[in-house]
């Protein structure tokens, strides 16, 4: 068991590895909204202080924002290549039980367009409006344990689903405007994530106990995990009598990696930065509130 100045040192060490993992990897995939998915954080009471109206229950106000780069659909007959790129920004409210279990509400817009090869030859872009989207989920811590005086061992779980119906601005094809019949942008998509995080005290690691008063603690969190995501995609048009495109196909890609880190403020606040490796291409960062 590593401790004092030898521990200081490896989490340190551990922390420059997940910063450098998590902005200097180039494939890139999240399908993460931006907030923690430690049930646990903050430890504080929060703004309004409802855990003591609600025996230790709380409400967490969250707001994240991922943007896609690159997520990949599956080839169908007719349509090869597709992609869907943009962003959503989704305001959340959970409620959180015990610090264990935590459900949760998402709101907000997304902002996606879409792209495909259509028989291999002409090149299709559909862009989507700003519009509605909605989510929902629900995370649970299901173990930690002290492993050392700094740190802590946390594994949890999170699943969650998200829609949107966009309308569609235009449709281009090979980079022409074109005037359609009929055209649609639909997307439902969910995910189930396992992740492993180890909760550093930057107060005892930074030995910064003259500076924080009390029980006031700054927290590091870096995990990384395993997700499952998949999703069905409608991204379409109708010209001369005739159907281009995809309808209710599943993403390409639908097993990676992800790692994240988070930042917790005292004493209800917190940030979060989070990555999925290899494949597809995406960042979601935000915060949450705890009340």
């Amino acid at each position: 068991m590593l401790e004092g100045g030898m521990m200081r040192k490896f989490l340190l060490i551990a922390c420059r590895v997940g910063f450098y993992i998590i902005f200097s990897a180039a494939p890139l995939y999240a399908l993460g909204d931006g907030t923690s998915p430690h049930v646990d954080m903050p430890f504080g009471s929060g703004i309004a202080n409802f855990e003591s109206e609600t025996q230790g229950n709380s409400f967490i106000v969250s707001f994240g924002y991922e943007n896609i780069l690159k997520r990949q659909i599956d080839n169908t007959d007719t349509a090869v290549s597709g992609e869907l790129e943009g962003g959503w920004a989704l305001l959340g409210l959970g409620y959180r039980i015990a610090n264990q279990f935590e459900p949760y509400l998402r709101i907000g817009v997304s902002m996606i367009d879409a792209k495909w090869s259509e028989n291999y030859n002409d090149k299709i872009e559909l862009d989507g409006s700003t519009d509605l989207a909605v989510g929902l989920g629900l995370k649970m811590l299901v173990y930690q344990r002290r492993i050392t005086s700094l740190s802590k061992l946390k594994l949890g779980l999170d699943g969650q689903v998200r829609y949107t119906n966009p309308s569609v601005d235009s449709v281009k094809v090979d980079g022409a405007s074109r005037s359609v019949s009929a055209s649609d942008l639909k997307i439902f998509e969910g995910r189930v994530s396992a992740t492993v995080g180890v909760e550093i005290s930057l107060k005892r690691l930074l030995e910064f106990d003259e500076e924080l008063e009390g029980d006031l603690d700054y927290y590091l969190i870096p995990y990384i995990g395993a997700v499952y995501s998949d999703g069905l995609v409608t991204a379409d048009y109708v010209d001369n009598g005739t159907r281009f495109g995809y309808s209710d196909d599943p993403y390409e890609y639908k097993l990676n990696m992800l790692a994240g880190m988070d930042l917790i403020i005292p004493e209800y606040l917190s940030l979060n930065v989070e990555g999925q490796l290899f494949n597809d291409k995406s960042l979601s960062g935000g915060l949450s509130l705890k009340f």
